[in-house]
């Protein structure tokens, strides 16, 4: 049995800077997969200002004991002064999928 898995959005403003930050995130084995999501268009108000800006999602794959170091590294590796960091618990995956998300955010083993 896999530990559950979690699904966790952000967005960037750039796609180089959506894929040095999903690059990064699962090469620090923080994320199992960074999945590039480009084309979104985003209405919000920032200071008081209405924005429409377009943007790239990131989806990424991870585990539950790796959440709170995911969340940590993105804020501080990403570009956007408040970034969004939104985590979902699968309700359902498939067992070799969780095994393999939960291998892929192990930390790597040290030789002896």
């Amino acid at each position: 049995m896999h530990p559950p898995v979690y699904l966790v959005f952000t967005t960037c403003g750039t796609r180089e800077d959506a894929e040095r930050l999903g690059q990064r995130l699962v090469s620090e084995r923080l994320a199992a997969c960074a999945t590039l999501i480009p084309g979104a268009i985003s209405f919000y108000t920032w200071k008081n200002e209405p924005r429409r800006d377009e943007e790239v999602v990131i989806l990424l794959k991870t585990s539950a004991p790796a959440l709170a170091a995911l969340e940590e590294r993105l804020i501080e590796l990403h570009s956007y002064e408040v970034p969004e960091f939104v985590a979902v618990p699968a309700a359902r995956v498939a067992e070799a999928y969780g095994r393999w998300v939960a291998q892929a955010v192990e930390p790597p083993v040290q030789p002896a």
